[in-house]
């Protein structure tokens, strides 16, 4: 058990082919004198693009919706191997979502799973190729002769085995974290848990099959996930409603003592179940005309044969109309608090 943190890497994608006057000195960021065609920045466990402990999932965030007519397949190979491909112009892409066995498996569990890795990643013929996820490996320094890691590690040792080393090699891929310096502080995904002086590694990865690609690689920490500890509120029963629910509710009996208390909670459950008031939703806090014009613009940014100037005037109404809209749900939010006599600091 621990906590992590996320990897965020941050790529560049040509249309047609790479920029020139890249640099021939392995192990150093590249640095591109042009600007490239496209741009697109990819995080490990996003929010939405979620890398579960027991399985693999893909998502797209509602703000990314334009991403969706970009994506041409998505496969799930195994419960820790996932493959997503994007076309971008005329440049296709595979992602590929892992999660690897941890230190405490065999050696030999390990070496099958990367093998595995290996065998679907060269059967991608994607023209950028980038994998991103738990690898549970640490990188070690880059020995002489190697240039497909940077010089650029957080573990001085590496993992023993070297099997990160060996899966580069065997996919002829480029180990993107290693290519740029960052602090201690930015490098670690993973802190152990339940010890005083805490133990942290970089075990969260990125490789691409193309060293010029990868512009940066960071980590972000103080991610917010959408998860609440809170419990669910405890639903409202109409007493009325409950009475009666029990009077109709075909209640069954058993000898024995366990089985028949079992049979009378499950009664009352259900009976409680029938008598739940439905929760009143609050009032919207956005205007239909707001409502209208957020999709007015989504559908202008869309729409390449949408002008400047209509994006523009969409943009520019629409934020006034939902200013104006939480402005008005504000005042009344405070009112109701100020006539019921409550805190006006916590009223929402």
């Amino acid at each position: 058990a621990g906590r992590s943190n996320l990897g965020a890497l941050r790529t560049s994608f040509w249309t047609h082919r790479p920029p020139p006057n890249l640099p021939s000195r392995p192990g150093l960021p590249s640095m591109h004198p042009q600007r490239p065609h496209h741009c697109i920045r990819g995080f490990h466990r996003h929010p939405r693009t979620v890398v579960r402990r027991d399985s693999l999932r893909c998502s797209v965030p509602p703000g990314d919706q334009r991403l969706v007519p970009s994506i041409l397949s998505f496969t799930v190979h195994s419960p820790r191997i996932a493959v997503l491909r994007i076309r971008i112009g005329r440049s296709s892409i595979s992602v590929f979502f892992i999660y690897a066995p941890t230190s405490a498996a065999k050696l030999e569990e390990r070496e099958s799973f990367f093998e595995e890795v290996a065998a679907v990643y060269i059967g991608e013929k994607s023209f950028y190729r980038i994998i991103g996820g738990d690898l549970n490996l640490r990188a070690g320094p880059r020995r002489d002769g190697d240039f497909r890691t940077g010089p650029f590690v957080s573990d001085p040792n590496g993992d023993p085995d070297d099997l990160l080393r060996d899966f580069l090699s065997r996919t002829r891929s480029f180990h993107a974290n290693s290519f740029f310096q960052k602090k201690s502080s930015r490098r670690w995904t993973w802190e152990s848990a339940g010890e005083a002086r805490k133990t942290r590694l970089e075990l969260d990865h990125f490789i691409t099959n193309r060293r010029w690609m990868a512009q940066d690689v960071s980590v972000v920490s103080g991610f917010t996930f959408p998860y609440s500890k809170r419990k669910t509120p405890r639903p409202d029963i109409d007493p009325l409603r409950y009475e009666e629910a029990i009077r109709k509710y075909e209640w069954r009996t058993d000898p024995d003592p366990s089985k028949d208390y079992s049979l009378l909670a499950t009664g009352l459950k259900e009976c409680s179940r029938r008598a739940e008031i439905p929760p009143v939703p609050p009032p919207p806090r956005l205007s239909e005309k707001s409502r209208f014009w957020i999709q007015r613009r989504g559908q202008c940014n869309r729409d390449p044969t949408c002008s400047t100037f209509e994006k523009v005037m969409a943009h520019r109404t629409c934020q006034a109309s939902v200013k104006l809209d939480l402005k008005e749900h504000r005042k009344r939010v405070l009112l109701k608090a100020a006539e019921e006599k409550r805190s006006l600091k916590k009223a929402k």
